[in-house]
């Protein structure tokens, strides 16, 4: 058994650090951290680090800098769908005094009609009963937004558990394909709900609908404040704990790779969700996009306290 990834808008992620961050001024910077990353790529980091079998299925853009390259430099399986273009790049400015970042994340190069389908039928033929495949992040223009909705469904076809991360149409349209977990941000959850979601019991009460229309599972991050997850008999509350914060970009996909591994282990709920937890925090305390690695899980999971609500 394994886990896919797929990331269909991968990009050049550049991270500057700034003592604090002006508006309209001139803003020295401090230092950049610069690799190449994406939702599923970085999943994948993390679920490598951790010594479980993962493959990255990605869009491969033929000019520039190289996906494909880049994870087989690190050790990483990886199968791709070319097309012409370049890689996209998001800058990322860290705001040092304030700990809080200001992303600017480019839309992607174009794909030309046929990418999406070839796209679904590779991922597709590396499925396999109790696989886990996760689908996160945004897409380029070209792809569709029922493009997630597609894979997810794939997945269940093929008898393998389903993880999406996503927002807006591709979160609205992905559900549809009945994942059995969703990971939205407080504030994706409420841009699908159409309404302000302000706190935990709010946010229950929206993942318990979403799990009456077909979802498996909710987890839902709450930022530095920590997150809720919802199954269908409980629902679940972990603080974050306190860490010095050093990057952000890289904290959900670090817990979509806890709840990954936790569903191929066959963990319980709690023990899951401490893992994706622990995963979580031990990332944001690392420079630019680096991920968690098993020695800072293991420091992270102490650290973290699971209680039922």
């Amino acid at each position: 058994m394994k886990i896919i990834t797929v990331t269909a808008n991968p990009c050049v992620d550049r991270t500057v650090y700034v003592k604090e961050l002006r508006r309209g001024a001139t803003n020295r910077v401090d230092r950049v951290c610069e690799s190449i990353n994406g939702k599923g790529i970085n999943t994948s980091l993390v679920i490598k680090k951790l010594g479980y079998e993962t493959v990255a299925a990605v869009i491969e853009y033929m000019d520039g800098d190289s996906v494909y390259q880049y994870l087989s430099s690190v050790g990483m399986q990886c199968v791709y769908v070319p097309t012409y273009g370049r890689l996209r790049v998001n800058t990322k400015v860290f705001d040092t005094e304030n700990s809080c970042v200001t992303e600017l994340n480019c839309m992607g190069t174009a794909v030309k009609e046929g990418i999406e389908e070839r796209l679904v039928e590779m991922v597709s033929e590396h499925l396999c009963s109790g696989d886990v495949l996760i689908v996160s992040g945004s897409v380029p223009p070209g792809i569709s937004s029922v493009f997630y909705c597609k894979l997810l469904t794939k997945a269940k076809e093929a008898g393998a558990y389903g993880i999406l991360d996503a927002d807006g149409e591709l979160l609205l349209r992905g559900i549809e394909g009945k994942p059995d977990l969703i990971k939205p941000n407080v504030d994706e959850l409420s841009r699908l709900c159409g309404k302000s979601i302000n706190s935990a019991e709010q946010a229950a009460e929206e993942a318990r609908s979403l799990i009456a229309r077909g979802v498996g599972a909710v987890c839902v991050s709450f930022g530095g404040k920590g997150a809720l997850y919802v199954t269908a008999d409980n629902s679940y509350w972990a603080d974050s704990p306190e860490v010095v914060v050093r990057g952000t970009v890289g904290a959900g996909d670090s817990m979509v790779a806890g709840f990954a591994i936790g569903i191929l282990e066959g963990l319980e709920p709690e023990a899951t969700f401490k893992s994706a937890m622990a995963l979580a925090s031990g990332s944001v305390s690392l420079d630019g996009t680096q991920m968690c690695d098993r020695e800072l899980y293991e420091k992270m999971l102490p650290l973290i306290t699971v209680k039922e609500i």
